[in-house]
């Protein structure tokens, strides 16, 4: 460990001690604040307090997210320091603590897994979802390779959905419209038939024009979203609990599709057509196609067997997706795309979890996983009267796993936690020409090992310090791209973190410092092979990625709550000599060669930032409540400060990555009224980005030219909800 990260650590736990003992001693928190509600996480695999995990996890209830007006996956980030949701094109990918995928394509995986009610959601496709009939949701940070396996390098987000009640019946409806035409109408019921048996149904659907217009007139990427589930909860014996959940949806939101062209750009260089440079605004041949649907059916199966659960979760999900779209972003008809894909999995997790307390707390488990990833594609180049299928990939992947976690209470205040999951993966391509010539047929094996070990002590009641080693492991694949198809190796982390966390009366307090040792990281750059550019996906770099974060949740009064939190991630490639670049030809067009000559271009990445991680990242958030002879009505507000980071690979110009964002800040306002003596009617008028700050939703570069997709600009919106 460096100087610096020992400087780090100790500043950290210095100032997190002087913090805790100003807040506990405050007179006047003391004597007017009431208790804050015990915040209980499954991160574990088991139900046990926040502050006695000894990993560091932000957590949102459904309602702190309707507060803070967090709607959608992709606006996680905003209450969650040290993490971004960001997309290439469809794909939506999590980051954090500088730990991000930017693969984009069906057979990626992301490295920053996402379960729903405890099942893995593999594609990134189905991630671009709204978050509609949410219990809670906890972010866990640091590889999460012993509980959840491969690919859980930067972490693992975690989405609990409301489940049907035994005894009792509840539901809500909620309308709202929105600028831009923005409606969405959600609806929620739950009700039990007998003492043993209940269900819920959940709906929603939301219709956008969106804020990206064309110059000729159409809506560029408009949204256009559906989703339906239903569970079932059904008890037949004390001890034994079985449920189902099934589930349809589609989505459509092409936003990181429709680009706005900004320079080096080839319309501009033939001088063929006029479009426009201006801020969400395309000159495209097309709107942009884009959707997906999903398919999901899952069942879980718990019995309490006395003194441990055991506990088996089986789900199949089926994707289809289509989407088209202009890829040179001007009216000539020069490049589009076609991308058809079908994407089916299966899964099952079979774990023993202990329940009792008792000086001995453990988990295991087997997991197995199967997936089949085809992928045909198909382009219209100019001059080409008809869509053309350019190749075709067959991808399927077979992984399975044993894992074990165990606490021993070795003195009073004194646990010790180990762990260690061990699994074997085998992946098999097979790609065919557009007329069916087979181009390769291949597989690869994987084995992983990926232990955890952690001391956590109990300085009392509601307070823990700990200090955890942990391993990650991302999976290794096969490039898809003609003529490379090469084996990429796995990504390892190794990871090392000291945290505190207290649960005070009237707050919680949490803070953690962390080093990453970060190696292999499979990284895409277009080169130059047998004369033809292809997008060629290799192992090319290492990273040490280390900082410090905290977060604090107070109830200053009956009425108002204040959350705040900040990270300082310092995250950088420590050896990239050879990245592969997008340079400027002699006709300032983006190129794979270095001028005047064939030979790709690099440059010497070591020492840069790595992608989506900026250095500081800062939210603070309240909310106040006051009853008045009108109602009662309820404002709160939610700011959000991210520092200067890259959005995606580039190319350094002056010292500096080409495709970057600024530093900036987003604040959402709202405000809630409720009629006297009825809380069942809420009327809510909110605001999103309320001043309008011009922030980056997707930037990169093509070989037609340099483009962008700016982030939602300043946005109002009115909602009713009715619950009963």
């Amino acid at each position: 460990m460096t100087n610096t990260t020992f400087k780090i650590t100790t500043f950290s736990l210095l100032t997190s001690a002087s913090v805790i003992g100003l807040l506990a001693t405050s007179p006047a928190v003391a004597q007017t604040a009431p208790q804050v509600e015990e915040i209980v996480v499954t991160a574990q695999r088991r139900s046990e307090a926040l502050q006695n995990v000894p990993i560091s996890i932000t957590v949102a209830s459904g309602k702190q997210l309707e507060t803070a007006g967090i709607t959608r996956m992709d606006e996680i980030g905003v209450i969650t320091p040290g993490v971004q949701i960001s997309r290439v094109g469809i794909f939506t990918q999590p980051s954090i603590r500088g730990i991000t995928s930017q693969l984009a394509g069906t057979q990626y995986e992301n490295n920053i897994p996402v379960y729903v009610d405890g099942y893995y959601i593999p594609s990134g496709r189905a991630l671009d979802m709204d978050l509609v009939n949410i219990s809670q949701i906890e972010v866990l940070k640091g590889p999460q390779g012993t509980l959840f396996g491969r690919n859980a390098t930067g972490g693992a987000i975690m989405i609990q959905t409301l489940d049907p009640s035994l005894t009792t019946r509840s539901g809500k409806l909620s309308a709202s419209y929105s600028r831009f035409h923005d409606k969405q109408f959600q609806g929620y019921f739950s009700t039990p038939f007998t003492d043993s048996f209940a269900m819920n149904i959940a709906a929603d659907y939301r219709k956008s024009d969106d804020y990206i217009k064309d110059i000729s007139g159409f809506n560029t990427a408009e949204l256009n979203n559906y989703s339906f589930s239903t569970k079932l909860l059904f008890q037949p014996l004390d001890d034994l609990t079985l449920s189902a959940k099934l589930e349809t949806m589609r989505n459509t939101d092409g936003r990181a599709l429709a680009f706005t062209m900004e320079g080096h750009n080839l319309a501009a260089l033939v001088k063929r057509a006029t479009f426009t440079t201006a801020d969400n605004q395309t000159s495209d041949t097309i709107p942009v196609h884009d959707v997906t649907y999903q398919h999901t059916a899952s069942g879980k199966i718990e019995y309490n067997l006395g003194g441990a659960k055991l506990a088996s979760l089986t789900s199949w999900q089926l994707e289809r997706s289509q989407n088209a779209y202009d890829l040179d972003g001007t009216p000539v008809l020069y490049a589009q795309l076609i991308n058809r894909d079908r994407f089916k999995t299966v899964s099952e997790d079979l774990n023993l979890t202990s329940t009792t307390k008792g000086p001995v707390q453990y988990v295991a488990g087997f997991y197995y996983f199967t997936s089949q990833a085809d992928t045909p594609f198909y382009t219209l180049l100019f001059g080409t009267p008809n869509f053309n299928q350019q190749q075709g990939s067959f991808q399927n992947t077979k992984a399975y796993a044993g894992y074990g976690d165990v606490t021993w209470q070795v003195m009073e205040k004194l646990f010790l936690t180990g762990g260690l999951r061990y699994g074997h993966e085998t992946r098999k391509l097979h790609v065919v020409s557009g007329a069916n010539a087979l181009l390769f047929d291949g597989s690869v094996h994987y084995n992983s090992a990926t232990p955890r070990a952690v001391i956590r002590y109990q300085v009392d009641e509601n307070s823990n310090i700990y200090a955890s080693y942990s391993r990650g492991f991302r999976s290794g694949l096969i490039s898809t791209a003609a003529p490379a198809f090469n084996y990429v190796a796995p990504e390892t982390v190794n990871a090392y973190e000291i945290g505190y966390k207290t649960a005070q009366e009237h707050f919680t307090f949490n803070t953690a410092t962390y080093f990453y040792d970060y190696k292999n990281l499979q990284v895409s750059s277009t080169q130059i092979l047998n004369n033809i550019n292809t997008t060629v996906t290799t192992n090319a770099a290492a990273a040490r990625i280390y900082g410090v974060e905290a977060q604090i949740n107070a109830r200053v009064t009956e009425d108002f709550n204040v959350n705040a939190g900040g990270a300082y991630t310092h995250a950088r490639y420590t050896h990239f000599p050879n990245a592969s670049v997008s340079a400027l030809n002699a006709f300032g067009l983006n190129s794979p060669s270095c001028p005047d000559t064939l030979h790709p271009c690099t440059q010497d990445w070591s020492g840069q930032q790595i992608a989506r991680a900026p250095d500081w990242t800062f939210d603070v958030g309240a909310d106040y409540t006051t009853r008045t002879s009108i109602g009662k009505l309820v404002f709160a507000g939610n700011l959000a400060y991210t520092s200067s980071y890259v959005t995606v690979k580039g190319d350094l110009l002056n010292g500096k990555f080409r495709y970057g964002d600024g530093a900036y800040a987003l604040l959402n306002l709202r405000a809630s009224w409720s009629p006297p003596d009825n809380d069942h009617l809420t009327l809510t008028v909110g605001g999103t980005n309320v001043t309008n700050t011009r922030y980056y939703f997707y930037r990169s570069g093509n070989a037609t030219g340099d483009y962008h997709v700016l982030g939602q600009p300043a946005t109002w919106s009115l909602r009713a909800d009715y619950s009963f």
